[in-house]
């Protein structure tokens, strides 16, 4: 009888995130319950395991937690239903896993052979690339945005901020025509960057270029949209893992992004940028404001104080940035000081500043900037082949617009897996 056989049966078998983690600890977690049966809230995620420390250890700690959960809670009587699923999930988890693996061996990081010839191939017409994965019904469409130069007209580093540029209609069409092609429950895009939702067009692309563009479409046409970015938690984590400090990696936060602040609408506030940066990273000493807290500020007439206020804190770490610019920009620095404001150094025509930035201070180079944007850049193509290869895995068609550096770097390992 059922009755007498239970006290035999084992205790399920509880899957571990640590061992399911590929880049996303929220994934990790979901997949580990997924897997084992019972699943947790958040109350109890804050009482048991919480956000602080590394990405290491916070799913050991959520192991541990949810092991002695699923232990006290699971019915024994459901025990050999769960250890039949377990398996069988197990064993297709794994297949996948692996599959994912093999298949990101054929990445071809920047400098690459392979990735020279596929690069210059991709910007010879000076146009977008669309590429299409899978099967009509089942796809993978990749967009590899391009930015041109108007009085040459060929390609250039960096990304494209001009409304009229003819790579930002190719875009659009391209999403128009991924909308015709596709079931409405089957589409989700996956952009570059953080998450910038403005619903004015030409505002969204003049604020964030083509991300801002896809973001904006996908919100008028009701479709799901996803980063494809590491959280700041997960980059820290890696980034550490390989040496690199969090001053180094603030360098290059700040280099990479600062074509998008100088025509953000703000581009005297280079500060108030710097130190937002610094605080998502955990720097000593830096601290951002809330909401609430800009609204009162602006309200009590201090944005002027506060202004002076950051770009004195800010001035404190200036010289450690610098002296990882400086390199790479024969000996001179970046930022300066100018009076009581954190400037562009005027030696820099500021109009170019973004193609300095992307041509000098990222993966072009053998200074240690340079290095740490290699480390970066691949860790973000990382992620963003596991986030591309998610949504397929879950039936989605993906459509995916970045930069195209980073689209030739993973489409060999997206072709491996997809099987074309």
């Amino acid at each position: 009888m059922i009755t007498e056989t239970l006290p035999q049966l084992k205790q399920p078998d509880v899957a571990k995130s640590a061992e399911l983690y590929r880049g996303d600890i929220n994934d990790a977690v979901i997949r580990a319950q997924q897997i084992t049966g019972p699943e947790i809230d958040e109350p109890w995620w804050n009482k048991n395991v919480g956000n602080d420390g590394s990405t290491e250890d916070i799913l050991d700690r959520f192991d541990a937690a949810y092991e002695e959960e699923v232990t006290s809670k699971q019915p024994e009587v459901e025990a050999s239903k769960i250890l039949q699923r377990v398996g069988e999930t197990e064993v297709s988890m794994k297949i996948e896993a692996q599959k994912e693996e093999d298949s990101w061996e054929q990445y071809a990081p920047i400098g690459s052979a392979e990735y020279e010839q596929a690069n210059q191939e991709r910007i010879k017409d000076g146009k977008i690339k669309v590429v299409e994965l899978g099967r009509p019904d089942h796809s993978i469409t990749l967009v590899a945005s391009v930015k041109v130069d108007p009085e040459t007209g060929k390609a250039v580093s960096g990304h494209e901020y001009n409304p009229e540029a003819e790579s930002i209609a190719d875009t659009q069409k391209a999403f128009e025509e991924y909308l015709a092609k596709t079931k409405p429950e089957d589409r989700v895009v996956i952009y570059e960057g953080d998450e910038r939702l403005v619903e004015d067009r030409n505002e969204a692309i003049q604020k964030a270029a083509d991300s801002g563009l896809v973001q904006n479409l996908a919100s008028k046409e009701n479709v799901p949209v996803i980063s494809g970015e590491p959280s700041t938690l997960e980059m820290i984590s890696v980034m550490e893992r390989l040496g690199i400090k969090r001053e180094e990696l603030l360098a290059f936060r700040v280099a990479v992004g600062l074509e998008t602040q100088m025509s953000s609408g703000e581009p005297d506030f280079i500060a108030g940028y710097i130190n937002h940066q610094a605080a998502e990273l955990g720097i000593e000493g830096f601290t951002d404001y809330t909401e609430a807290e800009k609204q009162a500020i602006v309200a009590e007439g201090r944005l002027d104080d506060i202004k002076t206020e950051l770009a004195k804190k800010v001035e404190t770490i200036l010289p450690t940035l610098n002296e990882l610019y400086r390199p790479a920009l024969d000996n001179k620095d970046l930022f300066v000081f100018d009076g009581d404001t954190i400037t562009i150094n005027p030696e820099f025509n500021i109009d170019e500043i973004g193609q300095i930035c992307m041509d000098r201070l990222n993966w072009a180079g053998d200074n240690r900037i340079n290095e740490v944007a290699k480390f970066s850049m691949e860790m973000r193509d990382r992620t963003i082949f596991h986030r591309i290869l998610e949504t397929y895995r879950d039936g989605k068609s993906p459509f995916v617009v970045y930069g195209g550096s980073h689209v030739t770097t993973i489409q060999p390992g997206l072709e491996a897996y997809i099987g074309n």
